[in-house]
């Protein structure tokens, strides 16, 4: 049992990283693409005024 225990303690942790892991994807992802949507709202305003 103990053993047992031990592996999905270890296999919690290794799923806790990797969703920490995607988290940071995800928003580094996300400022990437307000940086993209705030480049394309300057352009328009420039092309507007």
């Amino acid at each position: 049992m103990a053993s047992t225990d031990s592996s999905v303690i270890q296999n919690l942790l290794k799923m806790q990283h990797l969703c920490l892991a995607f988290d940071e994807l995800i928003a580094q992802e996300l400022k990437g693409k307000s940086k993209f949507q705030n480049s394309i709202l300057n352009i328009n305003q420039f092309g507007l005024s």
